[in-house]
């Protein structure tokens, strides 16, 4: 049986931690090379916060008053809410992501990157 992506996704999460775990366990050897890795509750967080930003921008543009908060409401659940009653801003937020860049210069194990193709 063929594996989806988010199978694959999960495997390559996993590998992540793993290798994370691993780095950590030898704290003092990764500290005298300057190596740090951000937890992914952290990166998780501010991920979120980064979509959270773009988000309430785009309402804004958009003249709606609501602003999301994702963290808590990180399902989602008013920003569907809101997608039912204002039929084009799911067009202009798919439009906005769509065009999207993410960086992440330090990337390390991909965790930041790992979170944010999570959220999106």
């Amino acid at each position: 049986m063929k594996k989806t992506s988010f199978e694959n996704f999960n495997k390559i999460q996993k590998k992540i931690e793993d290798f994370e775990n691993q780095l950590t366990n030898n704290k003092k050897s990764g500290q005298l090379k300057g190596t740090v890795y951000t937890p992914e509750i952290i990166c998780r967080y501010i991920c979120l916060k980064s979509v959270q930003y773009h988000i309430n921008n785009i309402l804004k543009q958009q003249g709606i008053s609501k602003r999301l908060d994702i963290i808590k409401d990180p399902n989602f659940i008013s920003l569907k809410s809101l997608l039912k009653e204002k039929n084009n801003l799911r067009k202009v937020l798919n439009k906005s992501f769509s065009s999207i860049k993410i960086l992440d210069p330090a990337c390390g194990t991909g965790r930041f990157l790992i979170s944010i193709v999570t959220i999106l």
